[in-house]
């Protein structure tokens, strides 16, 4: 559906599908986010006064979970989603770990 037609007034919140973990806490997109649209889609949501949340995991992403939360790599775990986080305006994490 073209974003034009989308009626957000409509949504309690909206929640983009679906960024991944790297092992070492980087951000694995996995062809699901296309940068330059997600920040226009982010105003626009916000526009209409609902929160954006970046939905993170799904179905076989618990072992680069782990991996990135371990001890060596949370810092930079952290660090990455709360770049993206800032970068694309989201107003928080929907943390589908599984």
């Amino acid at each position: 559906m073209p974003v034009d037609s989308i009626d957000f007034s409509v949504m309690t919140h909206y929640i983009s599908f679906a960024a991944g973990l790297t092992a070492t806490g980087q951000m694995s997109w996995g062809g699901n986010f296309i940068g330059e649209r997600r920040k226009p889609l982010n105003d626009r949501v916000h526009a209409a006064g609902k929160p954006v949340l970046l939905c993170m995991g799904g179905w076989g992403s618990d072992g680069n979970f782990s991996s990135a939360m371990s001890p060596a790599n949370r810092q930079t775990t952290i660090n990455t989603i709360l770049s993206v986080i800032r970068t694309y305006e989201f107003d928080g994490v929907d943390w589908d770990w599984e």
